[in-house]
Parts: C-alpha cells; structure tokens; sequence
C-alpha cells in the first residue's frame, strides 16, 4: 500500500519543480499567500515546503523580509556542482545547472 503525499510533501514537490524547471527564478520573491493560492494549498504546507527547500539550498530566507529563489555567483555555482556531484543529489545539480547557464549569460550580457 503507498501513502498519499501531505499537503508539505505536494508543496515541497511542485515548489521544488517550478525553481528547477526555470518558471521561478534566481532571485524570485516567493510569497507565501501567492504560492498556497497557485499550489491550491493553505501557507502553512507553503511554508514548510520554503523551510525544506532552504535546507537544501535552493531558497533563501531572510527574517521579516520572505523568501527568495537562491541566487549565486558563477564559482559558488561551480563549488556546489563538484559537491552535489560527489553526493549524487541529482535535483540539486540540476538547479545548479540552470542557474549556471543563467548566470553565465547574465555575465555575458553585462559584459558587453
């Protein structure tokens, strides 16, 4: 018999998607109102969901101010895809990945 996800584990899930499917950006503000509004969930799962992915490293959460998608610098990006790499956590390098590639062209563009 297979459980059914909690509201958090669906939350957690979908959130974790739309950042690594690029439809939440580095940098994004992540509202927890909007985001239990789209993911059709109450803030509380919201909020979890934001904790968890914090833990891993994909979102930022800065007291009294909210959430953002994590943003980083070309050679932090480098330095966590040699350790996620190593650890084999294909999620993570894969967020790492797009933000890369993001980054690298953010680069470019301000360069010229």
């Amino acid at each position: 018999m297979t459980r059914s996800l909690t509201s958090a584990e669906r939350a957690l899930h979908a959130l974790r998607e739309l950042i690594l499917g690029g439809e939440l950006t580095p940098g994004s503000r992540l509202g927890e109102v909007e985001l239990a509004d789209r993911l059709g969930v109450s803030r509380t799962p919201v909020r979890e969901a934001l904790s968890r992915l914090a833990a891993e490293g994909i979102v930022e959460i800065q007291p009294n101010r909210g959430a953002r998608v994590a943003t980083w610098t070309v050679a932090e990006l480098e330095a966590r895809e040699t350790r996620t790499k190593r650890s084999g956590s294909r999620r993570v390098s894969r967020f790492v990945s797009v933000s890369r590639n993001r980054c690298a062209f953010a680069q470019t563009r301000t360069s010229t």
